[in-house]
Formats: C-alpha cells, sequence, structure tokens
C-alpha cells in the first residue's frame, strides 16, 4: 500500500513541510562500476503497461475525470487550440472587444477547468493539495513559478538593455519568489525541483548582447570567419571549441594587445594555460577555448567584449583599405569613415556601464539562489523559456549554467558531487546545427566536467528536431556518463518510445530506478500515461507544476493547448482514449450511490470569481 504524505500549509507560505522521505533518495546509492555490472538484475522494459487505464488514473476522482476529459476533448478542436489565447483571457486582451465576446462564449467554469487541468494552483493550499496527490501515486513535483508572461525579444540586436534600472527591483522580487520555491520544493518528501528561466533574471537584450561577445569571442580564438553559437568542426576534424595550441596562443596573444597593449594577460582574464588540454602525441597539446572563455566571470567579460570590439573595429577597417579602387567605393573619405563609425556604434560589442552593472546584479541572483538550492538539497534547472528567439540567448545561457556547474556540482559539505544545477537541451540548443552532432557536443561537455571535477547536470528535452535517432543517441552518451556517476539526467519526452528507451539502456547499463540519478519529466495534465506507469515502477519521474495567476500562465497555456492537440490527434493509446476507457470502467462497475455524489458535484462546479478567492490567489502568486 502506498504511503499517502499530508500536508497542512503553514499561513506564512509553502515553506512549512519538513518531512523528507524520498521517492528515490536525496544521496547517490552505491552504482556498481564494468566490473560488476553483470551481477546487476536486469529490468524488462515489457514491464511498463502504457495502457493500464485503472493504474493510471488511480490518483483522479471520477469527477475529476470528467473534467479532463472534457478539456482534452476541447484541445483536438483545431479552432478551440488556435483561438485558445483570446477565448480563455478577460479583460487582458489587446482587442477591446474580445474580452466581452470570450466572456460570454467561454465561462468561468471552463477556463478555471482548463487552468487546473495544466497548473498547480495559486494559493498555496492549492499547490500543496496537488504536489501531495502526486507524491501519494509516485510522482514528484517541479515547481515552474510563473511571474510574468511572454517577453519579446525580436528588438533590434544590442537595443533596450534595460537601461531603466526600475526593472531591476521586479528581477529581485522574481528571485524572493524563487528563493521561497525553492523552500517548498525541499520541504516535500524526495529530491525537490525547481526550474529558472534566466531570462525573467535579467533583461533579455543584456542576455542577448552577452551571446554576441561570447560567439564573437570562439570565432576569434578559434581563427574561424563562422560567428555561429560555437564552432562544431574545426579545420582538422576536432569536435567543439576544441582548437591547436598555436593557433589560440596567437589568437590569445592578438586579444590581449587590444585590451591592454601588451601581450601579458589582461587582468580579470584567465591566463593561457587554462585552456590547455592534453592529446594523442600525434597532435600534441591543444586549446579548449570554449573553456577558457567560460572562465570569464561575468565581472570581466566587459573586458573580453572591449578587445573583441577593438579587434573587430580593426579588421573593418583593413577589410575598407584593401577593397579595389575598380569597386567605386572611396574608403578613406570623411562619408566612409561616419558610416563606419554607425555601424560600429550601432552593433558595439562594448558593454556599457549599466550593463555591467546589471551582470554583476545577475551574478549574485544566481549565486544567492544556487547556495540556497545547495543548503536546502534542491535542483535548479536552467532554461531560456520565456522569450521568443531562446536561441539568441543560448551562449549566454550556457555560459551561466555551466559556470555555476563547476561551481556547485561538486562534492561539498552539503552534497556528495550531485548535480544542483541542469541546463535545458532542446531545439534551442540545435538551432542552426545538425542534430546528429549533439552526442558529440554532450561528449565534449562531459570532457569538460571531468577535467574539471563536476558532474554534468541535463535535462534533455525532445522537440520537432531533438527526437528520434539523435535524442535516444544523446540519452546513450548521458547513461552512459550517469553510470560512473560522470552526469545527472532529467529524461523530457512525452513519446512512449523514448521513455521505453530510456528504461532499455538503463537495464542495459545495470542502472537501477531508486539508485540512479535519472528522472523522468512531463507536463501536469500531459502524459499520465507515461508518468503515473513509471512512478507504480518505482522510477524518478515528475510533473512540471506552473504555479502561478491565470493570466500571467495564459502563454504556457495557449502553448501547452496547441501541443494537446497535436499529440491527441496523432493516434495510438493517448490520454483521451484511457480517459474515455477509464470512465466507462468506472460507470459500470463503481455502486451508484458514489455516482449520484459526483455527479451533484459536477453540477456545482467551484467558485471562481468570488473576492475571497481572488485575494487568497493574489496571496499565494
Amino acid at each position: 500500500m502506498r504511503a499517502i504524505f499530508l500536508v497542512r500549509p503553514h499561513p506564512g507560505g509553502l515553506c512549512a513541510f519538513a518531512r523528507r522521505q524520498p521517492i528515490g533518495c536525496r544521496g547517490h546509492s552505491s552504482v556498481s562500476t564494468v566490473a560488476g555490472r553483470a551481477s546487476l538484475p536486469r529490468r524488462e522494459t515489457n514491464n511498463l503497461n502504457f495502457k493500464d487505464h485503472q493504474v493510471i488514473y488511480e490518483h483522479q476522482s471520477t469527477e475529476d475525470i470528467w473534467w479532463s476529459l472534457l478539456v482534452l476533448q476541447f484541445c483536438t478542436f483545431s479552432p478551440f487550440a488556435r483561438h485558445s489565447e483570446w477565448l480563455l483571457q478577460r479583460n487582458e486582451s489587446r482587442d477591446t472587444a474580445a474580452p466581452a465576446v470570450a466572456t460570454r462564449m467561454v465561462p468561468a467554469w471552463f477556463r478555471e477547468a482548463v487552468y487546473k487541468h495544466f497548473c498547480a494552483g495559486r494559493s498555496p493550499a492549492e499547490v500543496w493539495a496537488r504536489m501531495n496527490g502526486l507524491r501519494a501515486h509516485g510522482v514528484g513535483a517541479i515547481l515552474d513559478l510563473v511571474e510574468s508572461e511572454e517577453t519579446d525579444t525580436d528588438a533590434t540586436p544590442y537595443q533596450q538593455h534595460g537601461e531603466d534600472l526600475k526593472a531591476e527591483d521586479e528581477f529581485d522580487r522574481r528571485m524572493d519568489a524563487l528563493i521561497a520555491s525553492v523552500d517548498t520544493a525541499a520541504a516535500m518528501p524526495g529530491t525537490g525541483f525547481v526550474a529558472v528561466h534566466v531570462p525573467a533574471l535579467s533583461s533579455p537584450g543584456l542576455l542577448e548582447h552577452v551571446s554576441a561577445v561570447l560567439r564573437r569571442a570562439f570565432a576569434t580564438l578559434s581563427t574561424q570567419t563562422d560567428v555561429g553559437m560555437h564552432t562544431d568542426t574545426d579545420t582538422d576534424g576536432v569536435k567543439y571549441g576544441i582548437t591547436s595550441w598555436e593557433i589560440f596562443q596567437e589568437s590569445y596573444r592578438k586579444l590581449a594587445v587590444a585590451i591592454s597593449a601588451d601581450e601579458g594577460s589582461p587582468q580579470g582574464l584567465p591566463v593561457p594555460a587554462s585552456a590547455a588540454i592534453s592529446a594523442d602525441s600525434s597532435d600534441g597539446l591543444r586549446a579548449d577555448y570554449v573553456s577558457w572563455c567560460r572562465q570569464v566571470g561575468l565581472r570581466h567579460l566587459h573586458l573580453l567584449a572591449e578587445g573583441l570590439q577593438h579587434l573587430r573595429e580593426e579588421e573593418e577597417e583593413e577589410e575598407e583599405e584593401d577593397k579595389p579602387a575598380s569597386s567605386g567605393r572611396r574608403t578613406g573619405t570623411p562619408v566612409m569613415a561616419a558610416r563606419r563609425s554607425t555601424a560600429s556604434r550601432s552593433l558595439s560589442l562594448t558593454l556599457t556601464s549599466t550593463q555591467q552593472q546589471q551582470l554583476e546584479r545577475l551574478q549574485n541572483r544566481l549565486k544567492r539562489l544556487v547556495e540556497r538550492a545547495e543548503e536546502k538539497g534542491v535542483k535548479l534547472l536552467f532554461d531560456a523559456d520565456g522569450c521568443t528567439e531562446p536561441h539568441l540567448l543560448w551562449p549566454a545561457l550556457e555560459h551561466l549554467a555551466y559556470g555555476l556547474m563547476s561551481k556547485y556540482n561538486r562534492t561539498s559539505a552539503n552534497s556528495a558531487g550531485e548535480a544542483v544545477v541542469f541546463l535545458s537541451y532542446d531545439d534551442t540548443a540545435a538551432s542552426g546545427r545538425d542534430v546528429a552532432d549533439m552526442p558529440w557536443r554532450l561528449q565534449a561537455e562531459l570532457s569538460r566536467a571531468e577535467r574539471e571535477g563536476y558532474t554534468l547536470g541535463i535535462k534533455l528535452v525532445d522537440g520537432p528536431r531533438m527526437i528520434g535517432a539523435p535524442y535516444v543517441n544523446c540519452m546513450e552518451v548521458l547513461l552512459s556518463a550517469v553510470r560512473v556517476r560522470r552526469a545527472e539526467l532529467m529524461v523530457g519526452s512525452h513519446s512512449p518510445a523514448v521513455v521505453e528507451a530510456a528504461v532499455a539502456i538503463m537495464a542495459g547499463l545495470g542502472l537501477e530506478p531508486v539508485d540512479a540519478a535519472v528522472y523522468f519529466q512531463h507536463p501536469l495534465g500531459v502524459a499520465d500515461r507515461l508518468s503515473f506507469t513509471l512512478g507504480n515502477e518505482g522510477y524518478k519521474v515528475y510533473k512540471y507544476c506552473p504555479v502561478g495567476d491565470m493570466n500571467k500562465a495564459m502563454p504556457y497555456l495557449v502553448r501547452r493547448i496547441k501541443e494537446m492537440q497535436i499529440s491527441l490527434q496523432g493516434g495510438g493509446p493517448h490520454d483521451l482514449r484511457l480517459l474515455q476507457e477509464e470512465l466507462w470502467r468506472r460507470l459500470v462497475h463503481q455502486p451508484a450511490s458514489e455516482l449520484i455524489t459526483q455527479a451533484e458535484a459536477l453540477a456545482h462546479p467551484p467558485a471562481t470569481g468570488s473576492a475571497a478567492a481572488r485575494q487568497q490567489a493574489v496571496n499565494g502568486s
């Protein structure tokens, strides 16, 4: 019989409960080495039955199944999915006529049903009840604090860097809310997780600027003309961020001269030797320029930016001087000089003093958050959600996340080498690249983590490109590293085939569900057939639980509805069909008295518009 954890919400918030009994456990249990692998029991994937609706929906009452069935049925309707934002919102619509029409078309109780299907709640009491309901059936919760609506970053690069420092107060408020979420996650049994949307803690424009600096640094230090996110393949075929020592030294010398007018190491930047890595005798010494760039702290990033800007200006001047006279363009005229000056100002890599202050504040926020998480035994999932073009921020996100991993994902007084910080790898990471190379990039990150002595934390998310063979190949690389305690992995896929592949790989490597640092994640209200089947079999599985007001959660709800439409129309034993089968089973076998009671509850849906409820929602979010 499963233990049911009952929690009484603290009147002051979500941080009263301090009982810890894990789904898995907070620490790493022993994982066998290669020599002892054969002695471990192998787990067969045919134990996983994703069609047993009685087990899958054991956690839901018949009333809840009615509501879930209604919501999912509407998600299959293309007009509803296409216009869901307009239909679900109220007075917040940009179109003043839309709220009144939408309110008449979609009653408040239906909006509330959609919200409750995909979100954990507004108030502390609602969130605690939802988390305890999941925990009682072997499923944990990842707290995802919904603090703001989706941020638009399609402004011209390098503008809108948050010159108005009033925004910093809002970023600090969000950080305080994240700290409270960490305390809440720590109070629940088992390993706690909190989602961290980095663009919500600083100006996306500033992060985009940092990404531009890093792209330029990668290109400069490897002498590549491509200034993409990373240089995936050097001229000799070495993958991802590795170049010859001679090339790196020469590039570093030019950069040092541009920064300090001498060939020494500028104060605040890592020495060249910190990039050196050993290689085969035939190749000689090599340099990891990506690792070197990550050693540049945010406080000193302006030095790197200034040097790169000087080098770029010199290159532009040389290009203008080298242009033939027959081109009809006069390079030495005041007009051309003015054009070059204007271009340099508009696309300058140099960080202003305000931006430097913002970077320092961001670093302090993240340090405070990660130290609190480490103290409480909670894990953080870093991602770029909350902006329209996350791939523009990816280099900055990597820089921040891997820098924190190198400091906190290692043995300390509070942890035995566990991963505190995870980075979400998804289509954003694969943007502009061949997804077939993703396992190579992950292997390069594992090598860096091993050299620097920290545990790699990765959340692997599937998507339109990161799916099928590339995704499974990435899983194989990371699960092999999990086995020797070099990594921790969260599998974020809704595909039964991918989940079965992960379970099969774990079995082949001798990774037991209770002991291995492998976690499965699905959004709340999505892929229940996977989540509760895995939880019933003892795997560490979590539901992504957005917490906050419905209006702030609107971008998330719209995205989830559209994803569900595609999923439910894809066929197979999906949630909608299983819900129908479970409802029919209960209608046939449940006593009539229970059905009457539940029908009466359905006839009187909970009120959502009372002043007390609204005030409770405000206090909870």
